[in-house]
């Protein structure tokens, strides 16, 4: 399996979109937490986010905790609306416990999808949304 790979950007209408591919180390996945944090300090308001996860195969117990740790993180700077775009089941059920078990993230916020654009478009229409 590849070592763990991210890329964090801002997309126009205010979608940060973070791409992650391949198996975190824990050093990486805190430099992933670390960037995203930076990215959300220029949120504009509203604003969602986009996690392209096709290229991540499920991780593991100790970096699935740092990245509920920055749902925590998104959840606390207020994005309207968190699309995961998954085509692995098993990453899927992954993201999907670790999103939205107790504590965590609002369930009604999160969606999972298999298309990237599907995921885009759904987040812009949230952020549209009065």
């Amino acid at each position: 399996m590849s070592s763990g790979t991210f890329k964090i950007e801002w997309l126009p209408g205010g979608v940060l979109l973070q791409t992650r591919a391949g198996l975190f180390s824990v050093e990486q996945a805190e430099q992933y937490v670390a960037a995203v944090d930076r990215a959300m300090a220029s949120a504009p308001s509203p604003w969602g986010a986009v996690v392209d996860a096709r290229g991540a195969p499920a991780q593991t117990e100790q970096v699935q905790a740092i990245i509920q740790r920055l749902i925590k993180l998104v959840e606390a700077k207020r994005a309207r609306r968190i699309a995961i775009v998954v085509t692995s089941a098993i990453t899927r059920i992954q993201q999907q416990r670790i999103t939205t078990e107790p504590g965590m993230h609002d369930p009604s916020k999160v969606s999972f999808h298999r298309d990237l654009d599907e995921a885009v478009a759904q987040v812009r229409a949230a952020l549209a949304a009065p």
